[in-house]
């Protein structure tokens, strides 16, 4: 069993060490293709190989993955972008993996690792790999990673380039791998997302399919264009009107714009096409809390718990609705589930303290004030204020100004 590394790479003079480092000691040979770097790139690819190509790019990413298989010469192919690596601890599970010959192909978990909580099927970090210990969590995504070296099998997209389509027509095997790809967030990633951009625009001209309208979408709405990507989802939902995946992210722009009853309309026509979409609960409940419709909201929060019930997201959102009702130990048990869940999450510890406070548990209170603090949450002032003033009640020394200057 021997294996190939095949890479596209240009301008990732920050993210190719860290990669090809996490990665040598599993492939037998590596495949760098440099598609126009103008940083130190190729310079960090020579010293873990000799077989770096250039190749002209032309805006298909499919295209340059098929050059790259064109100089594999091992029995299996391994694809992975410069910001991704491989725990070293997996190494081992992934020969194993190739030793089977009766699978042609293997899915991969990709974690992308994140401290935006409010991302799409976010989760938790748990802290049991190394490489996300600096993240509040990660969202996840798969697609074929490890694959037999076979002429039969070569990539199809200009952007999101992918064998599954190749793999099917020959009818090839493929299971799922238990073992995560790591992605970490790089420098410039705004740059590649424009790349993207450009790229998806020039798909959509040949390929006007509601998934090409919804990849558009998610990329305006990662670049912060919320205009722009809320045109691009109702294009793909012309196309297709029980197209879920665009009613869920056009509702969650609308949310963020703050156009609450917009979002409620598109969130309850995904869960008519599809009843128990969490996402879509979780999305009708934050929009029933800001419209002041605390009931309703909290029923949507409690369903959308019933089909995920390990998202500390809503965890965090229903103790907020108890903290409103009135409901304080409500509030604090669910709380203190969504720090079980989730302890680098400095909006729990707010509302914990909250509610601690309202229960006359002023020590308590404190506590959770001070982890919201060490997590940087953004109401700093307020939190130091309250902090000082709940010592004072206990007879404590006031709470010194400095701790914030430290944030």
């Amino acid at each position: 069993m021997t294996i190939s590394l095949c890479m596209i790479v240009k301008d990732e003079g920050k993210n190719l060490k860290k990669c090809l480092e996490s990665a040598k000691s599993l492939a037998d040979e590596i495949i760098i293709v440099d598609a126009g770097s103008k940083d130190n790139t190729k310079e960090i690819a020579t010293h873990f190989t000799d077989k770096i190509f250039d190749f002209k790019w032309n805006n298909n990413f499919s295209d340059a993955m098929n050059f790259s298989l064109q100089h594999a010469t091992k029995e299996w192919i391994l694809v992975l972008d410069a910001d991704e690596s491989i725990s070293s601890r997996d190494i081992e599970t992934i020969r194993k993996l190739a030793s089977n010959k009766s699978i042609i192909g293997y899915r991969f978990l990709t974690r992308n690792y994140t401290n935006n909580m409010s991302v799409s099927n976010f989760i938790a970090s748990d802290d049991s790999y190394e490489e996300g210990k600096n993240y509040n969590g990660w969202f996840p995504s798969a697609k074929i990673r490890l694959f037999q070296n076979n002429r039969n099998i070569k990539f199809y997209g200009m952007l999101h380039e992918l064998v599954e389509d190749s793999i099917k027509k020959i009818n090839g095997r493929v299971e799922l791998a238990d073992v995560p790809v790591h992605r970490i967030p790089s420098e410039n990633e705004k740059a590649k997302k424009e790349v993207y951009l450009k790229i998806c625009k020039e798909n959509i001209k040949t390929n006007p399919t509601e998934s090409s309208f919804l990849e558009l979408g998610m990329l305006y709405k990662e670049l912060e264009n919320s205009d722009e990507a809320a045109k691009a989802l109702q294009k793909a939902l012309e196309i297709n009107k029980e197209f879920v995946p665009a009613y869920i992210e056009l509702g969650i722009i609308l949310q963020t714009q703050k156009k609450h009853d917009d979002a409620i309309k598109i969130y309850r026509q995904a869960l008519k096409i599809k009843p128990d979409i969490p996402e879509a609960l979780f999305g009708l409940g934050i929009c029933f809390f800001r419209l002041g419709m605390l009931d309703i909201a909290k029923e949507n929060f409690e369903k959308a718990l019933e089909l995920k019930p390990n998202d500390s997201r809503v965890y965090v959102s229903l103790g907020s609705v108890y903290e409103k009702l009135q409901e304080n130990e409500n509030a604090i048990k669910v709380l203190q589930v969504a720090i079980s869940l989730n302890p680098k999450n400095p909006m729990a510890y707010f509302n914990l303290g909250i509610a601690l406070e309202k229960e006359g548990k002023k020590k308590e209170a404190i506590r959770a004030y001070e982890s919201a603090l060490k997590l940087r949450h953004k109401k700093s002032q307020q939190i130091i204020n309250k902090i000082s003033e709940l010592k004072k009640n206990l007879g404590s020394i006031s709470y010194s100004y400095s701790y914030s200057k430290t944030l």
